[in-house]
């Protein structure tokens, strides 16, 4: 399945695996997914990445000759005329390069497989790095916030949407993810505007609700039932 992007507008997809895309205007992925495995392929311009999770079909991202393995994170990936850029804003990611494509010929009729995958770099949450298009690490550093999927909207708007689906629209903002565990809040409906690069104040709306507490974790923000809840 094919899915471009208008030239005026981000679009938004939802995959059958709760994966959930955010493309850049004008760009296009192709998304293959089969009893064991998912793949998604970025052709062209820019996307944010908030994967879903299936232990039992591992996740990877193609752009140009290098491979994005992934089972659960929320990252930014870009391709330009020179190479890829990558951004993880949770979780954690692999990086590898193809062979050539007549090395893989070669190795297909010699011995029915691909040949090998040669690895560049893994990223973590808070990490960024440039790789060119023959496979080089150029660089690799801290997510700077300011310019990092720049072109995502500023606000994020939602009516009568659930708190798990507003949620998950700060992630692909945020370094620590929002995590709903409880599931009567999780479905709880909510309408509002934030600015999309303030989870904080999301965070505070949420935590003053009646029944709800906010663990901060180091690793994640995580929303659970209070005692003498009431929602």
């Amino acid at each position: 399945m094919r899915y471009v992007a208008d030239a005026n507008h981000v679009r938004t997809v939802l995959l059958e695996d709760d994966t959930r895309l955010q493309l850049s205007p004008g760009s296009v992925v192709d998304v293959r997914f089969d009893a064991h495995a998912r793949h998604i392929a970025l052709l062209k311009g820019d996307a944010s990445l908030d994967i879903g999770k299936d232990t039992h079909r591992p996740m990877t991202v193609e752009v140009g000759r290098q491979r994005i393995e992934d089972i659960g994170t929320v990252f930014d990936v870009s391709l330009g005329e020179t190479g890829t850029e990558v951004s993880v804003v949770s979780g954690s990611i692999a990086v590898s390069q193809a062979a050539p494509p007549w090395l893989d010929r070669v190795r297909r009729r010699l011995t029915g497989r691909d040949a090998p995958r040669e690895p560049i770099v893994e990223l973590g949450g808070g990490e960024s790095a440039s790789v060119s298009r023959e496979g080089k690490l150029v660089s690799r550093g801290a997510i700077d916030a300011s310019t990092a999927a720049a072109w995502l909207p500023d606000e994020i708007r939602f009516q009568d949407s659930t708190v798990a689906e507003v949620a998950r629209r700060f992630n692909a903002y945020t370094p620590r993810p929002l995590t709903v565990e409880d599931p009567r809040l999780a479905n709880k409906r909510i309408s509002g505007v934030f600015h999309a690069r303030d989870a904080a104040a999301f965070v505070s709306y949420l935590g003053s609700l009646p029944g709800v507490a906010v663990i901060d974790d180091p690793e994640r923000i995580r929303f659970v039932a209070a005692r003498n809840r009431r929602l």
